[in-house]
């Protein structure tokens, strides 16, 4: 169940924001984010928050982890820094 309590806060361009600056501050080039899933309306809300969707990659390395976790796959995103 998600909590709506969430939604509309701004949270993901306050962090976009943040790691802007902080990725500069490094001398680095692009923000990379990796979520969870294939869920095509998660992929289209970061795609509208500016980050260009980079594909899928199934886990690999899921020792220790979850039975549900070897068959997941993470949706991949970056952000050039400005």
């Amino acid at each position: 169940m998600t909590n709506p309590t969430f939604r509309g806060k701004g949270f993901v361009k306050n962090i976009r924001l943040w790691a802007n600056d902080y990725g500069k501050s490094l001398g680095k080039k692009f923000i990379r984010m990796d979520t969870w899933g294939e869920n095509d309306k998660l992929i289209a809300y970061y795609v509208s928050c500016g980050f260009r969707f980079v594909g899928f990659k199934q886990m690999l390395e899921t020792a220790g982890l979850p039975s549900h976790y070897s068959t997941a796959f993470l949706s991949l995103f970056e952000i050039d820094i400005v």
